[in-house]
């Protein structure tokens, strides 16, 4: 956990929402996904060797490794099927010649949060794909997952699917920060829950029991954490 905690805190950098720093440039995200692709790198270097090991490469270690996909969008047709990035092959399907870090970039491409992900064209058709995160329509690829499987195992007549984290039967409400609720009461009883997660955050605001007016920064965290079901 301290280490899945450690790595949230460098790639997702609070501060910059914290301090009220709105995307600005080209890709107009709010994170920076150089540091998402040096931690990315980082881990695989550490458990395979090299960073750049390919998806492909994965089915040929000497060890166990279970068969792993991602998916991701075609940044030029978003609306259209994934592109699903596997470590292994079956019937009329292959791995994928791509990094896994490439792989890992591409289905990690949020707009608004990272930049899109091109993979250029010697693990692909020239002159290569630009990708954006599979979440876009495919948040919870359960029927991914179970055609990948028939492919896999083509003589196999049932399987269990345990999907984690995407099955929540209530729905999630959006929220739109123009008409999120001002009441301060609300604001500073979602400031102390954000609080015992990430408990530097009272130095931005160090009055935070008796003011009125929460900064810019901190009052989009707030509203952020309004849409998150606590209970």
């Amino acid at each position: 956990m301290d280490e899945c905690l450690n790595l949230s805190r460098k790639v997702f950098k609070i501060d910059q929402v914290l301090l009220g720093k709105i995307p600005v440039g080209d890709n107009q995200c709010r994170f920076d996904y150089n540091i998402l692709e040096i931690t990315i790198k980082a881990i695989i270097n550490d458990r395979l060797k090299p960073e750049d090991c390919s998806m492909l490469s994965v089915s040929n270690l000497h060890y166990r490794v279970f068969p792993t996909f991602v998916i991701a969008k075609k940044a030029a047709n978003a609306d259209g099927p994934p592109t699903v990035f596997r470590s292994y092959s079956g019937d009329d399907i292959r791995s994928s010649r791509c990094a896994i870090w490439q792989a890992a970039r591409a289905t990690s491409a949020a707009p608004s949060f990272f930049k899109e992900m091109h993979i250029d064209k010697s693990t692909l058709p020239s002159p290569g794909i630009t990708f954006i995160d599979g979440g876009l329509g495919y948040n919870n690829p359960s029927r991914v997952a179970l055609d990948e499987a028939e492919q896999l195992w083509p003589t196999s007549k049932h399987f269990c699917l345990i999907s984690i984290g995407t099955g929540r039967q209530r729905a999630v409400k959006l929220v739109s920060t123009s008409n999120s609720d001002d009441n301060i009461d609300t604001q500073r009883s979602l400031f102390q829950q954000v609080m015992s997660f990430v408990p530097d955050i009272v130095l931005y605001v160090p009055g935070w029991k008796t003011t009125t007016n929460f900064p810019r920064g901190i009052l989009a965290l707030i509203k952020m954490a309004s849409a998150i079901p606590w209970d």
